[in-house]
């Protein structure tokens, strides 16, 4: 760029076009990439600084990567269809099955499960983030927008995952990710990353460690799962008839409280529930009389730069240690404290479509204190009642979940308002199965947060050890 052209830019405020020399033996080779992104993104020069300064193998020498065929799915209901899951499901903290596929008419079925131990890393939309497979997705399909990663030893794969998860081994793969509004990442871009090799030693470390992560997120999984069958046990079945495609409401329930005149709002799934919670015996009582308060937080402005005040919207709060790349600068946000949460209270999910997001509900915990939380998520602050206690009784898949999902409003983006929250049925149990089933969720909750703790210091570890090993002051 000469000059006069910097001037342009300079004087009309315009930034730089950045700009990188590139032998032509580069673009020449291997795919022959000719879009600027691949080279002017950091990963280019990772790769290039890890290639010339550290003993390395490519992947495909560690571990087998592929992909199974595009799935073109024949979706049924869950009486008669196997369990699906996309690419963002399996990262979630809690992933339920929004839809069931007819095993008769799915292509080759037994290559969509996944086995246990698996590295699962997303090769569409957001790319290049890992997780191994654990208990939530046993006998399930799994999308085909995940690529597997089988290892080819079993002392590497706790290594070769914490490396996948490594800030040098994102900015690679999104290195070599192609398309212009959809964002894709193919087998053949895995199996040439390069991997820095290490000593049989640190292999072994690395296993030990990312195997207790996933055994104590094995364990939060089963808590879960008991406290949700806990709670259902102590309430009456709920049958509805799926064949139902039209009800009677009576023109009283029309005209008191909010006015609700839209059917969702009377479904015969939310009715049965309530019918439910009626019948069981126990007392039920609004939401506002176990809640110190059930609030939201005002819209504001977004601007995000690198370094700041952490931000965390919505997808964040319901996915397994999800990585942080947005942050508000204080200059920007003199009310940040009024956008913070504390641990104990309850978050939950107020925007979003029926089927995924909205909502949910979780825990908060250190890890959310301190960060900027988007307005999308309602607040609530728990009174007489225990937050893990509160926590399936708004968010139980079964009989708390429908409820809420009763109260949206709005087309394309439905929204759950506060002030309808407040008066959410809550049923009293026994002390002592309240006390159990809150024990159940709390610990739940704390081994998630420690999961995501350790598994971050390891990831941190490996990071340090690279960059040490990049400027050659040390070696795993």
């Amino acid at each position: 760029m000469n000059s006069y052209t910097r001037a342009v830019y300079a004087h009309g405020g315009i930034p730089e076009p950045e700009c990188i020399s590139l032998p032509v033996s580069v673009l020449a080779s291997g795919e022959r990439r000719l879009e600027g992104e691949t080279y002017l993104s950091g990963g280019y020069g990772i790769r290039a600084q890890i290639e010339a300064s550290v003993p390395f193998v490519p992947m495909k020498d560690m571990a087998d990567v592929w992909q199974p065929s595009r799935l073109k799915g024949t979706l049924v209901s869950s009486a008669h269809g196997l369990p699906f899951f996309t690419a963002t499901q399996v990262f979630d903290i809690r992933p339920t099955p929004r839809k069931f596929i007819a095993p008769g008419c799915t292509p080759n079925l037994n290559k969509r499960f996944v086995r246990p131990g698996w590295i699962l890393v997303t090769c569409s939309g957001s790319v290049g983030e890992s997780i191994i497979t654990y208990s939530p997705h046993v006998s399930v399909v799994v999308s085909h927008d995940l690529l597997r990663v089988e290892p080819k030893r079993e002392a590497v794969r706790g290594y070769l995952y914490s490396f996948l998860r490594t800030r040098f081994a994102r900015a690679m793969l999104r290195s070599t990710r192609y398309g212009s509004i959809v964002k894709h990442l193919e087998p053949e871009h895995l199996v040439d990353v390069p991997v820095p090799t290490a000593r049989e030693a640190a292999y072994r470390r690395f296993n030990q460690q990312v195997a207790r992560v996933f055994q104590l997120r094995d364990e939060a999984f089963r808590l879960t799962l008991e406290a949700e069958a806990a709670f259902a046990a102590q309430l009456p079945q709920v049958h509805v008839d799926p064949g139902e495609t039209g009800f009677p409401v009576s023109v009283s329930e029309l005209f008191t409280g909010r006015r609700r005149l839209d059917a969702y709002h009377h479904n015969l799934a939310a009715k049965a529930i309530l019918d439910s919670l009626k019948r069981s015996g126990n007392e039920v009582v609004p939401l506002s009389s176990v809640a110190e308060c059930v609030f939201g937080v005002p819209r504001f402005k977004h601007v995000y730069q690198d370094r700041g005040i952490p931000y965390l919207d919505s997808e964040d709060l319901f996915k397994i240690n999800p990585e942080l790349g947005k942050y508000i600068p204080e200059s920007a946000k003199k009310d940040a404290a009024k956008y913070y949460v504390e641990r104990g209270w309850l978050l939950m999910a107020s925007s979003g479509q029926l089927y995924g997001l909205n909502g949910n509900v979780v825990l908060a915990d250190r890890w959310h204190e301190g960060k900027i939380v988007s307005n999308h998520i309602i607040r609530i602050v728990p009174r007489e009642v225990r937050p893990g206690y509160l926590a399936i009784a708004l968010g139980h898949p079964a009989f708390g979940r429908s409820l809420v999902l009763r109260l949206a409003f709005g087309s394309e983006v439905p929204e759950i308002a506060p002030e309808d929250l407040t008066d959410f049925p809550v049923v009293r149990l026994a002390p002592a199965v309240e006390h159990e089933i809150a024990e159940m969720m709390e610990r739940a909750s704390s081994l998630r947060a420690e999961a995501n703790r350790r598994e971050n210091a390891i990831v941190g570890s490996l990071e340090t050890d690279l960059e040490h090993r990049l400027s050659g002051r040390s070696s795993l």
